[in-house]
């Protein structure tokens, strides 16, 4: 009855704590019992170990849960072991606390009073401890759940509370075995304070305004928490400070409160404010039941207007506001205030304007707000200027100002200035009435710019002028300066200079033209020549220029800017000249200068760039067009007058003759002119194009050294006498070409690559041998074009063009190729193969530059030195081990080998497309190329791996779609289309293990031939695998049989899995035959097909059966008709009369067969007549029977492919 009464915390004490207590305490020792009896106690101390660690308390008091997670053990349980549990305090409870327990939901200790700091939860049922539970099975696995509250404490509780499970056998005298146990914090506060407090909190409030401000005690206050011993006083918060020197005055209920207290920082208590501490608060208690109290709070003092937020609190407290605050009621009010003392007024609005700045960029600045005490006077504001000396008469004024940040607009605009003091309103008109001073100055922000036009002046002088922002109530008879600042004033000469051009020069040669239309400089597009261009001796300026140089941009051009930087790329200028030019041609460099000293043109990118004063300098070939730069000039003073420069680039027309190809070249023509050209008394006409480019390629006749050639368009007429020049040669390493011209010319050598072109003049020598050197400037490389050219004095010109051969070697040393290939040769030129430095012909080299060398007596390899030569070029290669060592088709990936370290230019071709990758070469040789187009079947490629001239090593290779045929009956397997010459590896499957393994080198076809035949057996169901290096096939060998060939009825038939699809052929010794195909296996396997109308299955006939799998491998079963061995049963007639004439022989017998069987007498073959495949027969002659004995007869069947079968009578 007390187990069910007591429960847990009695019967079951549960003793919880953050750790499992093991130590058990007995008694008596175990030392000095008899070995049976230790031995049991060993049992027993084992056995309550087990319980302590199955057993645990966790949680909380609201929801603490004892756990014995066991079924408690035999031994224990007969030891007669009860259970209870102790509850320890750290400190007594408060006199009259009452503790109550539930256990699972259930009343189980209902306010009991807990004496001292030690109960058991038997004691606080109010039971002994001889009816703790008996610990039994009933606490098998047993999980129970309590909750401990404390009720009736008249002060707040903060202890440590301690609970113990404990099992004894003798009421825990002695022995207490503690199996769990817990320490948990007890912190309460006084019972239904928390409640009473938010009682308070609810009924009171704060409510009103500053003005009018009510505090509400709406209720009588709770005894719970008038006996706490609360005080209770009130917080302002703001969100600023108050301007310094504001004071807070504060009345209560109609009463003085607080009287101009200082309000110091954002936060201050009431009692601050009255002079005292915060232990002066008031009690919380019944004084304040039903309570209420009507504040006014007011600022006075203030030097700035205010704009702050006030936050009022009331607060109650136990331990003077330190820790503990409980907030009854609070309100936020915003304090608006202006400033309310005049002359403090005014002071605030002097400390917060300004004026700062430039006469054209002078701010004033306002206070944030106007204090209405000045507002409503009223003041007016006006600004007073005050000049340092008189400026000039006839000297304006303008004024632009923005407000607030609103566009600029005029406020005065060349108004005189009326003389050394004045008024702004002076400006409009001497009565004119100055602005109010009112909220339309709040946070205002003026930005003037102040113009002060001078009259004209030769002299510079300085003044200042002060400029004050000044306010006053009455009409400025007495004012007050908000603000002021003193600008200086500089006055200069005002006249711009002009500037008189008597003309420009080029190369000290007038140029026609003027100013206003332009001046004309004609060229006739020579790289290497520069024309000076300068104003005409004479030009000046109407008075001293500042000793700076002008700048003139290119701001109009008949060029566009993008075709100038062109030909300033094309033309080869050096950095950095080129930046410049290009910067220039965009307008944003200087494209010509003046210089101020001396009033001449320098060029505006040497003086950048190396500090040189130069004439202007335009290139002969410069771009034809017109050409306009602006800038201006300026005086000592400052003055600027804007000036324009325009210079109009003209061609000369002019013309080349290229003897070589009888072809002769104008420009410069004038568009759409009819030019006229006349050589060895023949004339040819053409029409300038739009480029004034002319062309004569198709005259027909031969000019030779030593030929006139004139061209004219009928206005200007031009003549050329054609110059001896030929090219010889080039040398890569030293960057020269050479050629012949006459002795002492001058000839103009040009070549290109890529973007880049370079040219050399250069003279010839006594011989006629010129050498044109590019060394250190221009690298003479393949590919590249070249020419020269020789001109007269008229820029008329002979010339000649070349290529230099961009020649390479390429060898291809796979076997399908095994050749050698050069590209990029001079047309015609003869170009030698050596291989190891033994000769193995020539070849001349086709139009394109190209020669091969296929027939080699020598098989390529790797490391073989293979040298290509004309005499002007030698190119020498050695043969790189490149292998392609594998095809992965699944993940598109090519690999193979190579030299390292290296590049290898792997490439697909899928159709009519190339896909290229370029991969190093790894360390150990081998490469990867991984491609993002699908590598299957019919898919070519190669690999090409260079040497540092541009030779290389390539190969090959293509992916058939390769597949398989497997004859199980005459155990072969043949592979068509793999890789030629390639290793062709087998494997044979059954039931998924390795049967059989073989590999052959593939035939130049890429078939390979695997005969098995009394090697190894192969039985349907077996998977026959074969692979190269790039393709893998898989075939299950399918169950078929064929079981007749029928010559006689011309069927075919065998057997096979149901539903298969079969092809089966005959094919007759003509080797014209048929297949028929979709033949089908029924439901039993059988299949046939009848060749009746199609084709006679005679003896020779042969074909096929064949299955084939989804990847077109096949299952083939092949067959021959053959004839059999003849059957010779007998003659007729058997015998005959010797002497007898000629005689029928009847051979009768079976398997004969016409065509084939031949009767034989006495083993000579006698002409046969085929009656039918029993009977055969042969004339026998007289001589034959003309005498007595016996005659030998044989039959002989041959077979088709060779061969016979005898039958012997």
């Amino acid at each position: 009855m007390m187990k069910n009464a007591a429960g847990i915390f009695s019967n079951r004490y549960l003793i919880v704590s953050l750790r499992l207590l093991t130590a058990i305490f007995f008694a008596f020792s175990t030392l000095s019992m008899p070995r049976s009896v230790s031995q049991a106690q060993d049992d027993l101390e084992l056995a309550l170990a087990e319980v302590q660690a199955a057993t645990s308390i966790e949680g909380t008091l609201d929801n603490l849960v004892a756990t014995f997670n066991l079924v408690i053990p035999e031994i224990v349980v007969s030891e007669g072991y009860r259970i209870n549990s102790l509850i320890t305090l750290s400190a007594p409870l408060p006199s009259g606390s009452k503790v109550t327990i539930t256990r699972d939901g259930a009343a189980y200790v209902t306010e009991a009073e807990f004496i001292g700091t030690e109960q058991w939860i038997t004691s606080l049922m109010g039971y002994p401890l001889d009816v703790s539970a008996i610990f039994d099975h009933t606490y098998d696995n047993q999980v129970e759940r309590y909750v401990i509250t404390v009720s009736g404490n008249t002060e707040p509780i903060d202890v440590d509370i301690t609970i113990q499970s404990i099992i004894f056998s003798d009421l825990f005298a002695t022995e207490r075995v503690i199996l769990a146990d817990i320490t948990l914090d007890l912190i309460q506060d006084i019972d239904g304070l928390a409640e009473a407090l938010a009682e308070v909190q609810a009924a009171t409030s704060i409510t009103g305004t500053l003005d009018n401000l009510v505090a509400d005690f709406n209720l009588t206050i709770p005894e719970v928490v008038v006996g706490a011993g609360f005080k209770i006083n009130s917080l302002i918060t703001l969100s600023e400070p108050l301007p310094t020197g504001s004071k807070v005055t504060i009345t209560r209920d109609g009463g003085p409160y607080v009287i101009d207290a200082l309000f110091t920082g954002t936060e201050q208590w009431i009692t601050s404010l009255l002079g005292y501490g915060l232990e002066m608060s008031a009690f919380f208690d019944h004084m304040y039941d039903d309570h209420d109290e009507t504040y006014a709070i007011t600022v006075s003092g203030n030097p700035e207007p205010i704009n702050v937020e006030i936050t009022i609190q009331s607060i109650i407290s136990r331990d003077l506001f330190d820790n503990e605050r409980v907030v009854l009621a609070e309100t936020t009010l915003t304090l608006i205030q202006d400033v309310l003392d005049e002359d403090m007024a005014v002071a605030y609005v002097q400390q917060n304007t300004t004026l700062t700045g430039t006469l054209a960029d002078l701010t004033a600045t306002f206070p944030l707000d106007i204090p209405d005490v000045l507002v409503n006077e009223p003041y007016k504001i006006n600004s007073r200027m005050t000049l340092g000396q008189e400026l000039p008469a006839g000297s304006t004024v303008s004024i632009q100002i923005r407000v607030n940040g609103s566009e600029p607009f005029p406020y005065v605009t060349d108004v005189p200035v009326p003389g050394a003091v004045f008024w702004v309103t002076d400006l409009f008109n001497p009565a004119a009435i100055a602005a109010d001073f009112d909220e339309g100055y709040s946070s205002r922000v003026e930005i003037y710019a102040i113009t002060i036009n001078l009259a004209d002046s030769l002299t510079e002088f300085d003044t200042t002028v002060k400029i004050e922002s000044i306010i006053s109530k009455d009409n400025f008879f007495t004012s007050i300066v908000l603000a002021d600042i003193t600008l200086p004033i500089h006055v200069d000469d005002t006249t711009p200079p002009e500037l008189f051009v008597m003309g420009m020069t080029a190369d000290s040669v007038a140029m026609s033209g003027n100013m206003e239309t332009g001046y004309i400089l004609g060229t006739t597009g020579q790289p290497r020549k520069d024309h000076l261009i300068q104003f005409t001796a004479g030009t000046s300026a109407s008075e001293p220029l500042a000793t700076d140089y002008f700048e003139f941009t290119l701001t109009s051009s008949s060029v566009a800017a993008a075709d100038l930087e062109a030909y300033y790329r094309a033309r080869g200028v050096p950095e950095p000249y080129l930046t410049y030019l290009i910067e220039a041609a965009y307008g944003n460099k200087p494209f010509v200068l003046i210089r101020g000293a001396d009033v001449t043109l320098v060029d505006a990118a040497k003086h950048a760039i190396q500090g040189l004063d130069v004439a202007f300098t335009v290139p002969d070939d410069f771009p034809v067009g017109s050409y306009t730069a602006t800038g201006t000039i300026t005086d000592l003073y400052g003055n600027n007058t804007a000036v324009t420069l325009k210079l109009i680039v003209m061609r000369i027309p002019s013309f080349g003759v290229n003897p070589e190809d009888d072809s002769v070249y104008g420009w410069y023509w004038p568009a759409g002119a009819t030019i006229t050209m006349t050589t060895h008394e023949s004339s040819f006409q053409q029409v300038a194009g739009a480029d004034g480019v002319v062309e004569f390629n198709d005259s027909g006749i031969d000019i030779s050294v030593g030929d006139e050639v004139i061209l004219t368009d009928n206005e200007t007429t031009k003549s050329h006498i054609v110059k001896a020049l030929t090219y010889t040669g080039y040398n890569l390493e030293l960057d020269t070409i050479t050629g012949r011209a006459a002795s002492g010319s001058m000839v103009h050598v040009w070549g290109c690559k890529l973007n880049q072109c370079a040219s050399v003049d250069t003279l010839t020598n006594n011989e006629g041998i010129w050498t044109a050197d590019f060394a250190g400037s221009f690298d003479i490389v393949p590919g590249m074009t070249a020419g020269a050219q020789t001109i007269d004095e008229d820029n008329d010109d002979t010339r000649i063009n070349w290529v230099i051969p961009d020649a390479s070697v390429r060898v291809y040393p796979d076997s399908d190729k095994n050749q050698v290939e050069g590209v990029g040769w001079i047309p015609g030129s003869v170009v030698s193969l050596y291989i190891d430095q033994d000769e193995f012909g020539s070849q001349v080299a086709s139009t394109e530059g190209d020669v091969l060398f296929d027939a080699l007596a020598i098989d390529l390899e790797a490391g073989m030195e293979v040298e290509l030569t004309d005499g002007f070029t030698t190119m020498i290669h050695h043969v790189v081990p490149l292998a392609i060592t594998g095809i992965d088709q699944s993940l598109d990936e090519v690999h193979g080998n190579a030299v390292y370290p290296g590049e290898v230019e792997a490439f697909v071709i899928i159709g009519e497309q190339t896909y290229t990758q370029t991969v190093p070469v790894a360390e150990s040789g081998s490469w990867t190329a991984i491609f993002s187009e699908d590598i299957g079947p019919g898919v070519k490629g190669g690999a090409r791996q260079y040497d540092d001239r541009g030779n290389s090593t390539r190969i090959y290779w293509e992916i058939d779609d390769p597949y398989m045929i497997v004859d199980p009956q005459l155990d072969t397997v043949k592979g068509f289309k793999w890789m030629k010459n390639s290793l062709v590896e087998i494997v044979i499957l059954s039931s998924g293990l390795e049967m059989y393994t073989s590999s052959v080198i593939s035939n130049e076809n890429g078939a390979v031939v695997f005969d098995l035949d009394s090697v190894y057996d192969i039985l349907p169901g077996m998977e026959v695998v074969l692979a190269d290096a790039f393709s893998q096939k898989t075939h299950q060998v399918f169950n078929l049989q064929l079981i007749n060939v029928d010559k006689h009825t011309d069927e075919i038939n065998g057997t096979a899995d149901p539903g298969s699809i079969l092809t089966v052929t005959a094919i007759g010794q003509d080797q014209t035959g048929h297949g028929v195909n979709n033949v089908f296996a029924n439901a039993y396997g059988d299949w046939w097909v009848d060749f009746t109308d199609i084709q006679d299955i005679v003896v020779g006939t042969y074909g096929y059966v064949e299955q084939k799998d989804e990847d077109f491998d096949f299952t083939r079963i092949n067959y021959t008709v053959v004839n059999e061995i003849p059957l010779l049963v007998s003659l007729t007639p058997s015998f005959t009369v010797a002497g007898t004439e000629a005689t029928t022989l009847i051979v009768n017998g079976q398997h004969f067969s016409e065509g084939y069987s031949v009767v034989r007498w006495n083993g000579e073959d006698r002409p046969t007549t085929y009656i039918s495949d029993e009977q055969l027969s042969i004339e026998l002659t007289a001589d034959d029977l003309d005498s007595i004995g016996t005659g030998s007869v044989e039959v002989f069947t041959e077979e088709p492919a060779g061969g016979d079968r005898k039958s012997v009578v």
